[in-house]
């Protein structure tokens, strides 16, 4: 079935073919141009477009009524059966309805796009309802592209709804992305916001409180910026409202920001296929290419995250302004401040990761603060918690535990170490300043090199201190005191 119009396409009822069905609005002479008034395509509430071998639909704006046409309102149901489903509007797509595709052919994509600038530079958004569904269920992907132009930035908006692909979902905007529903992905789950193919207004990702965001990897990317409002810098930020959900099985989890990368609600990473773990990486203030890689640029991005969860995974955590973690299950836990004249670093973890990297490289107020929950800590030899130039504060805080040095360096001015349980050592600790606080005793007997020590022990135990260079010395606790200072 080949509908071709000049001017507006509207259906309503069935509209069924065993071949495949080709709507086009706006269109002269078979499709071959443009017509100067344009078209609109519309699919009313209770429609049905039904092919077997793939639904193809378009809507062009007027060449001269250039007001006029180039959107694309569904609010029946579409169906293909062996070949993909297209939509191309010059300006902007409306789903409200569903759309199927149960080809298994990998190629035959359900694609949609917005503001496709065949005819015009007028941009366009595409927008998901309420009750929009788009599902492929053998082998397609959904790809969702949003231009910006003159009319519109290139958004794409989900305010509920699903997209759910046994393939890979991806979302292009050179606008913002903004999702309330769910995407989910047998494969990888893309958003890239600020594409900036055909705009310079950059883009932010945001997940709403209603979001499920699964997949076997979830990658989100926002870019900044790159026009005469670039300065202005509103753009390029990762943000996930609490009661958002983000899951992966099997891959990465992946967010690439410009801007600051904030996630509220929870992020759960889960094992391989194969049984071994996946990476989670969060970077802010990064200056990113559309596939999400690129180089630390711009200082003072914060990067937050309230809940990680992962399966031995390797976590990953870089920003350029204060970084704030709560995470759950790391194989190995690195963070990282760096580009930045605002510091901050605070880890709250879970579990015993086999290598602790927190390094705080600010230039002012520079401190790493790692709180460690539910169990005890090992800070191995392979563990580094730094401050710029050794000059920030450092402190490990472990309240349902015991705490056990074994030679993680700890570059700062001063370390503060506290434990519900008792605090002991394997190897030495070197620091100007060294603050411990126990409650089953403290006993650092290795040729520890410290300035000046300050101990306090709440409950049983003792509190046992050795060094081989001190300048000042000031104890307080129960059970006894045993010193050793050598070179005073």
């Amino acid at each position: 079935i080949i509908t071709i119009a000049a001017g507006d396409v509207n259906l309503g009822g069935l509209t069924k073919s065993s071949g495949s069905i080709t709507l086009g609005a706006g269109y002269d002479f078979g499709g071959e141009a443009v017509s100067q008034r344009g078209g609109n395509v519309t699919l009313q509430t209770g429609s049905r477009t039904e092919a077997n071998n793939g639904i193809y639909m378009s809507a062009a704006a007027g060449s001269v009524m250039t007001n006029y046409g180039g959107t694309v309102t569904h609010n029946g149901s579409l169906v293909s059966g062996q070949a993909g489903i297209y939509i191309w509007g010059d300006r902007n797509l409306a789903i409200n309805g569903s759309i199927a595709s149960s080809t298994q052919i990998p190629s035959e994509d359900i694609a949609l796009v917005a503001g496709n600038r065949e005819t015009n530079s007028y941009g366009g958004n595409v927008v998901f309802g309420a009750n929009s569904q788009v599902t492929t269920s053998n082998g397609a992907s959904i790809r969702v592209t949003a231009t910006g132009g003159t009319e519109s930035a290139g958004n794409i908006v989900q305010s509920g709804g699903g997209l759910s692909s046994n393939q890979d979902v991806t979302l292009l905007a050179d606008g913002n992305i903004t999702l309330d529903g769910r995407v989910i992905a047998a494969r990888n789950a893309t958003a890239v916001a600020g594409v900036n193919d055909h705009s310079t207004l950059g883009g932010n990702v945001s997940l709403g409180t209603a979001s499920q965001v699964r997949g076997a990897g979830v990658v989100l990317v926002a870019n900044r910026d790159t026009g005469a409002a670039a300065a202005s810098f509103a753009t390029g930020n990762v943000a996930q409202a609490a009661g958002g959900q983000i899951t992966t099985q099997g891959s990465n989890f992946l967010v690439f920001a410009s801007g600051n990368a904030e996630l509220l609600g929870s992020v759960n990473v889960g094992a391989t296929l194969y049984g071994g773990s996946a990476n989670a990486g969060v970077f802010a203030g990064f200056n990113n290419r559309a596939e999400g890689n690129g180089t630390q640029a711009f200082s003072g991005k914060r990067a937050t995250f309230s809940s990680l969860t992962v399966s031995g995974a390797d976590v990953i955590v870089e920003s350029t302004g204060p970084l704030t973690a709560t995470v759950n299950g790391a194989r190995t836990l690195a963070a990282s401040i760096n580009n930045s004249t605002t510091g901050g670093l605070t880890i709250n973890n879970t579990g015993q990761p086999l290598m602790i990297n927190a390094i705080d490289g600010s230039t002012a107020n520079s401190s790493v603060v790692f709180n460690q929950a539910a169990s005890g800590l090992v800070l191995g030899a392979d563990s580094r918690l730094g401050t710029r130039d050794s000059l920030g504060t450092i402190a490990v805080n472990v309240p349902a535990g015991s705490l056990n040095y074994q030679g993680a360096g700890m570059y700062g001015r001063s370390v503060s170490l506290t434990a519900n349980g008792a605090i002991s050592q394997t190897a030495p600790i070197t620091t100007a300043v060294l603050n411990t606080n126990s409650y089953g005793g403290t006993v650092l007997t290795q040729n520890n090199v410290v300035g000046t020590y300050s101990a306090t022990n709440s409950g049983s135990g003792r509190i046992a201190f050795k060094t081989t260079n001190i300048n000042g010395l000031v104890l307080a606790g129960t059970g006894w005191l045993c010193t050793a200072n050598s070179g005073v």
